[in-house]
């Protein structure tokens, strides 16, 4: 650890006196517990100390080794945590040439579609954490859609299974996207500006993933993109209201269909009760869709219309939401003789062949205790994976520090002014940690 002083513009090294004398009002200030013998401890915590003794009124520093703190293991590359290659090539266009720790931690997990909780300090990077690899799914599944198939399924044979004449959905293909949801219009801006500069070809400046922000003022495109950012306010009035205008994946049936990965950015505060009007409509039209799809998919296994599954035992139907059929016949059911279930796997493909995905991404995540959002969390999605930054729940250790004089109150805020405003990432409203 480095502890610098400054006076009139020129370094020079921190007394240790001085050092003792930080530590001390720190210890007293935040540890009023702890041992004045033991106060060196506190040293990488000191941060803007003015001592009033004989340094008098001296501005002291300490910094740690960032990339330490900061990156992941030596050798990570984006690419090695699976990241598409064009993504990863996008990415060091834009600057971020490697992954930090939360991005290391969050990526191979996301990819995989596990459900996912991603607790880490502000500026760890957790934006690009779950931004990454839901473009890399993104672009697989595009690819996946415009590959020639091997062979054309059969169609169903039983009129039970053909799409009803006056369904929206029946006709247009199946695609699926992410869906981001921010507390409020700024938070999703700045998730929409970070992914239209961390993914923008090199070659011809178009984006690579297309990313589109629905607020009040601004409407959902027709065509669904990759990524869909928005707030639970907005997105609960877009489908009770003018959804249908913009197309049938604007409706209930319509969004639950799509939406197969849902992040919720500052799930602390989404979770947290403020929003839990219109965040409890969008996740319980998430948790209803999970349930008709579970259990379509477990009918056409064992060979039975839909309406045989409303007929089963209440706990018949618990094991089919938690295992499918094969739960089901577990638990004891006995499918009827006139079941007749698909050869294959061509008959199941049209119901949902993918399970939802969340992934809550927060700056503080309790979980410890009575009831709080981490214990509803892990209660609701059994199975989450919990994944904690090196500093969560810390103060910042890590900055970095630039040195400007200045003789009056005025001339340091004209100073802080022109630091802002020279730094090209600030003034597009960009951070360089994402």
């Amino acid at each position: 650890m480095h502890i610098t002083i400054t006076r009139g513009g020129q370094l020079q090294p921190m007394h240790a006196m001085s050092l003792k004398l930080a530590c001390n009002s720190l210890s007293k200030l935040q540890f009023p517990l702890f041992r004045l013998a033991r106060a060196h401890k506190l040293a990488p915590l000191v941060d803007n100390y003015t001592s009033t003794y004989p340094l008098n009124r001296f501005r002291t520093f300490a910094t740690v080794a960032v990339d330490e703190e900061f990156f992941a293991p030596a050798g990570t590359s984006f690419a090695s945590l699976g990241i598409d290659n064009r993504i990863c090539s996008t990415l060091e266009a834009a600057g971020f040439e490697q992954a930090s720790h939360a991005q290391f931690l969050a990526a191979p997990p996301i990819l995989k579609g596990r459900n996912v909780v991603l607790a880490a300090e502000t500026g760890s990077g957790k934006t690009l954490a779950y931004l990454a690899p839901l473009a890399t799914l993104a672009l697989a599944e595009r690819a996946a859609s415009t590959a020639p198939a091997l062979s054309t399924p059969p169609p169903p044979s039983d009129d039970w299974l053909e799409p009803l004449p006056d369904d929206p959905l029946a006709d247009r293909p199946r695609r699926t996207a992410a869906l981001v949801l921010c507390p409020n219009a700024l938070l999703c801006q700045q998730v929409v500006t970070v992914a239209g500069h961390a993914f923008k070809d090199p070659t011809t400046g178009e984006p690579l993933v297309n990313v589109a922000l629905v607020t009040s003022n601004n409407p959902p495109p027709y065509d669904l993109p990759d990524v869909v950012v928005t707030t639970p306010g907005a997105l609960a009035t877009l489908l009770d209201g003018a959804g249908p205008a913009f197309g049938p994946d604007w409706t209930r049936t319509g969004f639950s269909a799509w939406a197969r990965h849902v992040v919720l950015d500052e799930a602390d505060l989404l979770l947290g009760g403020g929003y839990a009007k219109h965040l409890d409509l969008i996740l319980d039209l998430l948790k209803s869709g999970d349930r008709e799809a579970a259990a379509k998919r477990a009918c056409t296994e064992i060979g039975i219309p839909i309406d045989e599954y409303w007929e089963m035992p209440r706990l018949i139907r618990k094991s089919v939401q938690s295992g499918g059929a094969k739960a089901a016949l577990e638990a004891g059911y006995k499918p009827p003789e006139w079941a007749t279930p698909p050869t294959g796997k061509e008959g199941i493909d049209f119901v949902l062949p993918w399970l939802r995905q969340y992934v809550f991404v927060a700056a503080t995540m309790p979980r410890e205790g009575g009831k709080n959002v981490g214990t509803d969390i892990s209660t609701s999605y059994p199975g989450t994976l919990w994944l904690s930054g090196r500093q969560l729940h810390q103060a910042r250790r890590c900055l970095t520090h630039s040195w400007r004089e200045y003789s009056s109150l005025k001339g340091r805020d004209q100073a802080l002014i022109e630091t802002i405003e020279s730094d090209p990432q600030i003034t597009q409203g960009l951070d360089w940690v994402v």
